[in-house]
């Protein structure tokens, strides 16, 4: 059973692709870079019906609305060939669930210039669970095994990473009608290796309060009291080295506070970003409430939302604190080299977690 308190939400990854046929099979007639454009042209097509099975579960294409194009599915192209894909899925038999999925497709800039960079933006939680209120994570498809905490198990965080590329090639399969590989094989052996580029990760645990709006108005006030320094005055998050932003429902005539902001930076390069919100105000903003099951109604209701997100200055600062940390273990003899950290039960069965399939818990 897992112990998960942490929920993986969205992740920004980008890989380098390829926009010449050097070396795909001789009968192949587009690029890798061609490919990927086609497909994500091809699901975000408003004249096509698509349905696809995500998990077991199906979905249809959301299509845009001329009023509000951006809670629906739609293709930008771009002169390079590439183009943004914004794709919205909704479950079949749970509308109100929807999936969004983002990319980015663009080759590099300069004569004669063979590569591209693929981005894409995905919230893992919402694709394998619906909802992201509680936790999602991988289970072994042959024992079941559930890993008490996914969020800092490697293999579990790697597949979260790389989610986005993995469904992608999946739609495109199955728009396509095609068992055919989306990309080519050194593009596939980076994205197995998780070989990316993290431009953004996050995620979310709650603080328990038996009230949200009080909760959020104490630490508003307290980060955003003044206090002096020198002769002028500053807030108390400038003096923890954050910049401050209370949040206030726009369209409402009210003093209620719904969240506040808080970003830690580098000079000009965001390190850290931490949300804390009202869940329920932001679901129902988002009209998912009819979603959601009684436990999940419990969790937002009872806990004030706190969202952490590392931009990619911050994933480096957690790369080197993690090194410096493992080579004061090897030194300090705790850890000797070659032996895995955490690991447990027998060879056999740490290769059958290695090869796990996909399965969402709440």
């Amino acid at each position: 059973m897992s112990k998960e308190t942490l929920i993986h939400e969205p992740v920004v990854a980008s890989i380098t692709v390829d926009c010449s046929r050097r070396g795909e099979p001789s009968r192949s007639t587009s690029s890798e870079f061609d490919r990927i454009s086609a497909g994500l042209q091809a699901i975000c097509d408003p004249s096509q019906d698509h349905l696809f099975i995500i998990f077991g579960r199906a979905h249809k294409v959301v299509p845009t609305r001329p009023a509000d194009c951006s809670k629906g599915s739609l293709w930008r192209p771009a002169a390079d060939g590439g183009g943004e894909a914004q794709i919205v899925l909704q479950r079949v038999d749970q509308p109100a669930q929807r999936v969004r999925l983002d990319y980015k497709l663009a080759r590099a800039s300069g004569e004669g210039s063979t590569s591209g960079w693929l981005t894409a933006d995905c919230n893992p939680t919402t694709i394998l669970a619906g909802n992201n209120v509680h936790p999602a994570t991988i289970a072994d498809p042959e024992i079941g095994d559930i890993r008490a905490y996914p969020s800092s198990d490697l293999t579990v965080v790697r597949k979260m990473h790389r989610l986005g590329f993995n469904l992608l090639e999946d739609l495109c399969q199955q728009v396509m009608n095609t068992d055919a590989p989306l990309f080519h094989p050194d593009t596939r052996a980076l994205i197995d290796t998780s070989d990316l580029h993290l431009i953004r990760v996050q995620w979310c645990a709650y603080l328990p309060t038996p009230d949200v709006p009080r909760f959020l108005q104490r630490l508003t006030a307290l980060t955003g009291h003044h206090i002096g320094r020198g002769r002028g005055l500053i807030h108390l998050a400038d003096h923890l080295g954050f910049s401050f932003e209370p949040h206030k429902h726009d369209h409402k005539k009210t003093d209620d506070l719904t969240g506040v902001t808080l970003k830690k930076k580098h000079g000009n390069k965001p390190l850290w970003s931490l949300v804390f919100y009202d869940k329920q105000k932001r679901i129902a903003d988002m009209k998912q409430g009819k979603t959601l099951v009684p436990s999940e109604i419990a969790t937002i209701r009872e806990n004030v939302r706190f969202d952490i997100t590392a931009h990619s200055e911050g994933i480096i600062a957690i790369a080197k604190t993690a090194r410096n940390r493992l080579r004061r273990l090897l030194k300090s003899g705790i850890v000797r080299p070659g032996k895995r950290i955490g690991s447990s039960g027998s060879s056999a069965e740490r290769s059958r977690r290695r090869h796990g399939g996909w399965s969402a818990q709440s």
